[in-house]
């Protein structure tokens, strides 16, 4: 163990860490990468997954992808854990709870808007590149 001294701009440091190891000797591995290679990756190697598929039947369509990619890999699909993210619009009523949702989706950037639309519909969504609103379908 070496011990830590660090100046700089945002903090200094100097010392070792002051908590106890991690249960398995070494930091967990984590990965959030949802393409082909990203789950491949995650089967191999990850210890943890960070999903955020919208729906129960992707959620669950994306476990079973991952989890059945890892026996090729030497692995059990036991040694993986896959936190789903969930996005919760908390209000007084329901009609509130919607409001909320209504104004955060306002105020998504048009360009996220269609990188978020080409990655959920698996295109790259030209249609929508050249203007700020999407074409009435």
């Amino acid at each position: 163990m070496h011990v830590t001294d660090h100046q700089g701009k945002y903090f200094t440091i100097y010392g070792a860490l002051n908590i106890k190891r991690t249960p398995q000797g070494r930091p967990v591995v984590i990965q959030a990468g949802l393409s082909e290679d990203g789950k491949s990756f995650a089967a191999e190697t990850a210890e943890v997954v960070f999903s955020s598929d919208p729906t129960l039947e992707k959620s669950q369509r994306f476990y079973s992808d991952l989890k059945g990619r890892m026996p090729a890999f030497g692995r059990s699909p036991d040694e993986l854990k896959i936190l789903a993210g969930l996005s919760v619009m908390v209000g007084s009523s329901v009609a509130e709870a919607e409001d909320k949702y209504a104004e955060l989706q306002s105020l998504i950037h048009p360009d996220a808007g269609r990188m978020r639309l080409a990655r959920t519909s698996n295109s790259t969504c030209r249609i929508c590149r050249s203007t700020n609103r999407f074409p009435n379908i």
